[in-house]
């Protein structure tokens, strides 16, 4: 067998299920999946590896759980990330700003960085990629949306993500996005 690539052997700091748990508010990952409906679709936007997918999905085995990265091809993540991974997680390659999403199916988006590196290059792209990830959500859906890791004390703040139901984001879209762009 082929040794894996350096990269896939460095450790991913900063990205286990339990931290990225605790960068959307909750104590650990089993305090995240409690929250979660019966039978809930989850989708993590600009998933990586998806630790969290993968541990919330062993732990919750009647939920979906989509992870969309627009870096995924046939070697990331590789055969033995994805291996991992239970039969209820599916990993899509596509961009948020297209609306990869089929509207009114989802009950939770996640995404840690992906909005913040949007951010960083323009503004309206990030409100398009709300946009986006609101048209997927059902009614009652609501997103977790990470403030990106901008430095170690970030973890240490309740306040490392935004929350946001559908309501409320149809209520005041730019409001989401003053939250995610304050660093505090």
């Amino acid at each position: 067998m082929p040794r894996p690539p350096i990269y896939e052997m460095a450790p991913h700091t900063g990205r286990s299920a339990r931290l990225i748990s605790k960068l959307y508010g909750y104590r650990s990952p089993k305090e995240f999946v409690a929250e979660l409906p019966e039978n809930a679709r989850v989708a993590d936007i600009g998933a990586g590896n998806s630790n969290l997918g993968r541990v919330a999905a062993g732990l919750r085995p009647d939920i979906q759980w989509t992870n969309i990265d627009i870096q995924y091809d046939d070697f990331y993540p590789s055969l033995r990330e994805r291996s991992k991974a239970p039969d209820n997680v599916s990993y899509v390659a596509a961009d948020i700003l297209h609306s990869c999403l089929q509207a009114g199916s989802l009950d939770l988006i996640v995404s840690n960085a992906a909005l913040p590196f949007i951010i960083m290059t323009d503004e309206v792209l990030a409100m398009r990629a709300l946009y986006s990830m609101r048209e997927s959500l059902k009614t009652d859906g609501r997103m977790i949306l990470g403030k990106g890791i901008v430095n170690g004390a970030l973890f240490r703040k309740k306040d490392g993500a935004v929350h946001a139901t559908a309501q409320e984001f149809d209520e005041d879209p730019e409001k989401v996005l003053r939250e995610l762009t304050v660093r505090k």
